[in-house]
């Protein structure tokens, strides 16, 4: 029965303190002020919370506290014991880890860190507890996916831009690139084609494949709005995210093919 009684905080106790005793009554009031097998600590407690109020001797009496147990937990309240050091101390460090690697360690690789590099001997369930109470929680970063994989055994046309990204014309130079979007419906692809003059984009496909037919798309748009020179030799560099603009069928007569390798934009 008294495992399910209510547990007071010392504000209402220090609220009840001045209750009773201002009934006139006090010390045959007391007894029902706090549960009979109430803690010391807790009696401490409402001593502490009103001993500017009332005289420190009569409250013992009245909470059944022997002054020298008063006094004797009042002297301890302000002590850290080695216990709450040593705890203070790991937080402080678990914390320095978890930011000095951009917060993606959990509690196992910072355990690790502590024992291997700090001298510190802790436990993994320590560290969770002390991430937890801090509210750390670790970034799992994604793993690397390669997206652009060239065909070694294709033929690739050379490269005319050599990183050169100027042109003195409108028309005379222009890049291309595929970029992802994503939609509340999935993954769409983006083909653009810029013109390295007026760095405008002078043609655009967006599908929900990377196929050939896209950057066909945008060429075709950058073709027919009469953005390319109307002659021979036009360098049109796609990018290494395009592998199929090394088709030739995806270059307009009018244009010549350029590309540099994977990986350079």
């Amino acid at each position: 029965m008294s495992g399910n009684r209510r547990k007071f905080s010392a504000q209402f106790k220090a609220e009840a303190v001045q209750l009773v005793l201002q009934s006139g009554d006090p010390i045959k009031k007391s007894s029902g002020l706090l549960r009979p097998d109430a803690p010391v600590a807790d009696r401490c407690l409402v001593i502490e919370a009103e001993k500017a109020t009332y005289p420190i001797t009569m409250m013992c009496q009245l909470l059944d506290v022997p002054r020298s147990s008063y006094y004797d937990w009042a002297g301890r309240a302000d002590t850290v014991t080695a216990t709450a050091a040593r705890h203070a101390a790991l937080t402080e460090a678990v914390r320095s880890v978890f930011d000095e690697y951009r917060q993606t360690y959990g509690c196992r690789r910072i355990a690790h860190v502590l024992n291997t590099e700090h001298g510190l001997p802790v436990s993994v369930g320590t560290v969770a507890d002390i991430m937890r109470d801090q509210r750390l929680v670790a970034v799992q970063p994604r793993a690397y996916k390669t997206t652009t994989v060239a065909d070694t055994d294709a033929e690739y046309p050379t490269d005319a831009i050599g990183r050169d990204f100027t042109a003195e014309a409108p028309g005379a130079r222009l890049v291309g690139d595929i970029t992802y979007l994503r939609t509340g419906q999935g993954w769409l692809y983006l083909a653009t084609v810029i013109d390295l003059c007026t760095r405008m984009v002078v043609g655009w496909a967006i599908a929900d494949h990377m196929r050939t037919n896209l950057v066909c798309q945008a060429l075709r748009m950058a073709h027919n709005d009469g953005y390319l020179v109307p002659r021979g030799g036009v360098p049109l560099r796609p990018g290494p995210s395009t592998p199929p603009t090394n088709s030739p069928a995806a270059a307009p007569p009018s244009a010549s093919r350029s590309m540099g390798r994977t990986g350079q934009c």
